[in-house]
């Protein structure tokens, strides 16, 4: 089993709207219609395929990792492209500071559009 971390955390401020229309009673909130479906909840993002592939080393076993959270993943090279919209490169061998050999996983979005996340490919103890 693959032990990912979270990367970030994420807050949500209180909406004072919502207390200005009395939203936080159950009463008014049961009667309100539903909201719609936010389209951009089904878009794959670099940032949860970092999670994904963080601390894996080896470029199969990311892809099933993949495969295995419910996305299409498909290898060509050192890489690995996730739903036709994000890609996953492997980094096999760089320098590192102290003079090791670190690995390396740069995903980004095939759009362009920021952010690129670099995760390791190896966990540290």
């Amino acid at each position: 089993m693959l032990k990912t971390e979270t990367l970030a955390v994420q807050t949500v401020p209180k909406c004072a709207l919502s207390y200005e229309l009395d939203l936080h009673n159950p009463e008014v909130r049961d009667a309100a219609p539903p909201a719609p479906l936010d389209d951009d909840e089904d878009i794959l993002t670099a940032e949860q395929v970092a999670k994904v592939v963080a601390g894996v080393s080896a470029i199969g076993v990311a892809r099933t990792a993949l495969e295995q959270a419910g996305w299409s993943a498909t290898i060509a090279g050192n890489r690995i492209t996730v739903n036709d919209g994000v890609v996953a490169q492997f980094i096999a061998a760089t320098a590192g500071p102290s003079g090791g050999i670190d690995a390396r996983w740069v995903i980004y979005r095939m759009t362009g559009t920021p952010p690129v996340w670099i995760v390791g490919a190896e966990v540290r103890p």
